[in-house]
């Protein structure tokens, strides 16, 4: 969605900015020139102004993650992805786990199960239509991919009523593997063996 959004607000922009020359080209035209580009920019201006919030926004939350768990960022048991992740504390015995905003720190004893997933969509190819085809084609593309990338990664299954499963993105599947891997290893194992902290 966001991508298809930004498509929108620059296909304005430019359709307003070539209006915009076409007004120049007319004599008096300075001020419908000036105007056109001011209605036709300053979308751009204020999605560029929500994407930097946002990605301060997130920060801001991977760095509460680590502070929450007591982890470095940089330490090979924490991960952050887009807007979730997780910390391994093996000296507290704690996972803290971070999803749509949400930070919480469960015991050891309260990790129920864990499990990697990965899902791949398919492409819709268009056949005939044109140009409202292709588009149709393009928006089921998005939107299968974005459903299958929302269903990949590692997912976490606690005892808690209020957030039963948690759900961590990692579109790599090495990282997903080595998370496994060190999530076992702390929880059925009595700890990781060669983690960097």
């Amino acid at each position: 969605m966001g991508c298809l959004l930004a498509i929108v607000v620059w296909g304005w922009a430019l359709l307003l900015t070539m209006g915009a020359f076409g007004a120049l080209a007319d004599k008096g035209g300075g001020g419908i020139f000036l105007l056109a580009l001011a209605v036709g920019w300053a979308p751009v201006g204020v999605m560029f102004s929500m994407g930097r919030a946002k990605k301060a926004n997130r920060k801001r939350l991977r760095d509460e993650v680590a502070l929450q768990a007591g982890v470095a960022v940089n330490s090979q048991l924490f991960h952050w992805e887009w807007e979730s992740g997780l910390a391994l504390n093996e000296q507290q015995g704690t996972l803290t786990v971070a999803a749509g905003g949400h930070i919480k720190t469960y015991p050891f004893a309260d990790v129920r199960e864990w499990a990697v997933r990965s899902e791949r969509a398919g492409q819709i190819v268009p056949m005939g239509g044109g140009l409202a085809g292709g588009i149709a084609a393009g928006a089921a593309n998005v939107g299968a991919a974005g459903q299958a990338a929302a269903n990949t990664g590692l997912f976490i299954s606690v005892k808690d009523i209020n957030h039963p499963t948690w759900r961590i993105a990692m579109q790599s599947k090495a990282k997903r593997d080595s998370w496994f891997e060190i999530l076992t290893q702390a929880l059925n194992e009595g700890g990781t063996r060669g983690a960097k902290t």
